[in-house]
């Protein structure tokens, strides 16, 4: 069971790192410009009303083990 997890855990690990990196080097960059939520994110956000109720069965759906 450990080793089928690792892999998952690792990727989602380091994409967050890499995120966060991201973020903290743009919010430390010099200037005065404000911080833009990247496209993929402003996506996101204006798609979720049109995704409501809708969450629940995609995160259902997965490969069993």
């Amino acid at each position: 069971m450990r080793r089928r997890r690792e892999l998952p855990v690792q990727m989602t690990q380091r994409m967050q790192v890499v995120v966060q990196n991201n973020i903290v080097n743009a919010a430390l960059k010099p200037g005065n410009q404000p911080l833009r939520v990247p496209l993929v994110m402003r996506l996101v956000h204006h798609g979720a009303p049109l995704a409501a109720g809708r969450h629940g069965a995609v995160c259902g759906l997965r490969r069993a083990p």
